[in-house]
């Protein structure tokens, strides 16, 4: 079969659930904020707590409203690395519970 590698190792989930990582000053919020994610907000929480129980965590997704895409509902959550505000019990969660990285790098 043409298609057996697809599904192997190495191939892209059907339905993603993205951690996005930006490293320095590489327009991490800008990119979040075009995608109508804005500011890190209560959303990671809602996730953590409805995932501990077995519960689906979509309806966690904050969106603004007319921003809607498919990369917007895919990310799970953001992490700028080297800033406090994300805490080890998150970052651990993270990397649990998302499949995919997308990294915004600047040289």
């Amino acid at each position: 079969d043409s298609d057996s590698h697809l599904g192997g190792v190495g191939s892209f989930p059907e339905n993603p659930r993205i951690y996005l990582i930006h490293i320095g000053k590489c327009g991490g919020v800008t990119t979040m904020e075009t995608l109508g994610r804005g500011a890190r907000s209560k959303e990671l929480m809602c996730r953590m707590e409805k995932r501990s129980t077995g519960v689906a965590d979509d309806d966690c997704r904050q969106i603004k409203r007319g921003r809607n895409s498919t990369l917007s509902r895919r990310i799970i959550g953001r992490y700028h690395v080297g800033s406090p505000s994300v805490s080890g019990k998150e970052i651990k969660w993270l990397l649990n519970n998302t499949d995919t990285f997308l990294y915004l790098i600047r040289d």
